[in-house]
């Protein structure tokens, strides 16, 4: 870090002595270099200092090397193509946290070692006699040595590095489709011609074509366009959310989270998961980890509600899980800056049917311009409504009260058992399985159409259990005693009133908002997860030319997942044919 400016009462040139003299500059050096340089920040908001980003770039690299080359860039593209004033610290900040390095640290550094070693920086450049920036400076072994000031083309930089380094192998890259987009998440037209080794008049016309197929993104400058690969914008850090973040992090695609604040007196719920949708987890969280937030769940048991067996059967591969404690598993496997906490989506602009802006509200507000918007924001979806705002829910008879409660007796009895009591007469059933060894979570369902009774409060839901489940051959009255009704979920299930297609040209719905329903004996938990895996792995498998078509993408995914939804009755899933159906049939109305 060269520091030339370190305030401009202490800058002298010949060419540039104040603020607008480098506007002039930088305008004139972009038709130079071809490059998107837009020199109008020295009007609007010129940068008092060069010390500030010098330094952010120095407490970068203390951390990690490969990460303030990164830094660096993004710093580069706020000044040079965005007009981003990078004195300013929520801009140096907001760099920090997108190459995702320590923010405690870095400010630390920022403050203190960065400081010091950025003054190195300085002294070393007086010892050489560097007055020109950049300046490359190259020996061998053998004493021999270069400088090369200021700008050079690649083939003056290769031949000079090839004369030192005779030995030395040229490295070949792969040049097909936007691949050249995977190590650098941006490309001006210039670097793209240059890389693919081509015309700029070629280069436009490529990208361009890419941007019309979705494929890739422009930010247009005075001067010209930065270019940006497709970042998948997932709105949700529930299941489905932060499982497909997971599964696209071990693909290394570019992606994050925006992920609403929870309520402090939000209380845990229990999810079931099923075969699939456990497999899925296997492959980002070991089976040892799973095992502390959930129980598996080896064989049900059905009983008449006078307690007379009814049915037994095995499960393969079924947990109940801790919904907090399985989120905070898939949380922790993603990268920090990959997830923005605290944000809920407050509104979006679309123009012609693609979501081309987002607005945050939460710990502080953010405006971003997504390419690729997942939904995964539940059953209350707010992307749903913002988009289908004519779309109508209809409730469905089905509806379930669930509940946890603190009983290791309970839990010792019910082991690996789904244990559930069924009236007769249909209408009502009572399930209980065991979530650890401490923690039971029971549920009752009902036909809300047959009971219609208010369950607003916590007293109005102990009272319905009470008047209909208290004769009830099982542990009605010690799960009544235990259980704090404050923190019971009341769920009810909807459907959509119609068959809609529900995906604009770039946003997906993935689980509970495409298709809602109640979490712990519904689908619901292991389709979202399902949803999950499909998306990402569509992703993948396609070549590089499709990779990144959203519309294709998109096409694919719906195609694939109603298919499986129309062949749902044919699976052989035996958790899904026969416990989740007859749960169904069992609520139908006489």
């Amino acid at each position: 870090m060269g520091g030339l400016l370190p305030y401009w009462e202490k800058y002298s040139s010949v060419l540039i002595s104040k603020p607008l003299d480098i506007a002039n500059d930088w305008d004139s050096k972009s038709a130079d270099y071809e490059m998107p340089i837009d020199g109008d920040i020295w009007r609007e908001d010129p940068l008092e200092s060069s010390f500030p980003p010098s330094i952010a770039f120095k407490a970068i690299e203390i951390q990690s090397r490969e990460k303030s080359i990164m830094y660096l860039r993004i710093i580069r593209e706020m000044v040079f193509t965005k007009k981003m004033n990078i004195n300013k610290w929520k801009h140096l900040f907001s760099a920090a946290k997108e190459v995702g390095c320590d923010l405690e640290q870095f400010k630390k550094d920022y403050d203190g070692q960065a400081r010091e070693v950025f003054y190195q920086d300085i002294e070393k450049a007086k010892l050489k006699g560097i007055k020109i920036f950049p300046t490359i400076i190259m020996s061998n072994n053998l004493g021999h040595s270069v400088n090369l000031k200021g700008y050079n083309t690649y083939e003056i930089l290769e031949e000079e590095l090839m004369k030192l380094y005779f030995k030395t192998k040229k490295k070949y890259y792969n040049q097909e489709g936007i691949s050249l987009f995977e190590k650098q998440s941006s490309l001006t037209t210039k670097e793209f011609a240059d890389l693919k080794n081509i015309g700029l008049e070629d280069a436009e016309a490529i990208l361009q074509r890419f941007e019309n197929n979705n494929k890739i993104k422009s930010h247009k400058t005075k001067n010209g366009v930065v270019w940006t690969k497709n970042k998948i914008t997932i709105i949700g850090g529930g299941i489905a959310g932060l499982t497909l973040g997971n599964l696209l992090e071990k693909k290394s695609l570019d992606f994050q989270i925006f992920k609403k604040k929870e309520k402090k007196t939000e209380a845990d719920q229990g999810i079931m998961v099923s075969d699939k949708g456990i497999n899925i987890l296997k492959s980002i969280i070991p089976q040892e980890n799973l095992s502390l937030v959930g129980n598996q769940i080896t064989n049900y048991k059905s009983f008449d509600h006078k307690g007379r067996s009814l049915e037994k059967s095995a499960l393969e591969n079924t947990y109940v899980f801790s919904r907090k404690k399985l989120i905070n598993l898939l949380h922790e496997k993603l990268p920090v800056d990959k997830i923005y906490n605290g944000l809920e989506l407050k509104d979006l602009n679309q123009d012609k049917s693609i979501v081309n802006q987002m607005n945050f509200n939460g710990v502080s507000s953010q405006t971003i311009n997504p390419e690729i918007v997942i939904a995964a924001d539940g059953a209350k979806s707010r992307v749903r409504d913002k988009l289908f705002p004519n779309i109508e829910l209809s409730s469905v008879p089905e509806n379930e009260i669930i509940s946890i409660v603190k009983s290791k007796k309970l839990a010792k009895e019910l082991g690996s058992s789904f244990k559930k009591y069924i009236h007769k007469d249909g209408g009502l059933a009572l399930g209980l399985l065991r979530m650890s060894k401490k923690k039971v979570v029971w549920f009752i369902q009902f036909n809300s159409i047959k009971y219609p009774d208010k369950l607003e409060t916590a007293s109005q839901k102990k009272k319905f259990i009470e008047t209909y489940f208290n004769n009830w051959d099982a542990p009605v009255s010690e799960l009544l005693e235990k259980t704090d009704f404050n923190f019971s979920h009341l769920w009810k299930e909807y459907q959509l009133k119609s068959n809609y297609q529900l995906n604009k040209s770039n946003t997906l719905f993935l689980g509970d908002p495409l298709s809602p329903s109640i979490p712990l004996t519904s689908r619901g938990s292991t389709q979202a997860i399902e949803d999950a895996q499909l998306f990402s792995d569509l992703v993948s498998k396609n070549s590089l030319e499709l990779q990144s078509d959203i519309e294709f993408l998109f096409d694919q995914y719906n195609e694939i997942r109603n298919k499986d939804n129309e062949s749902f009755d044919t699976k052989t899933d035996k958790f899904l044919k026969d416990i989740i159906q007859p749960t169904i049939e069992e609520l139908a109305i006489n």
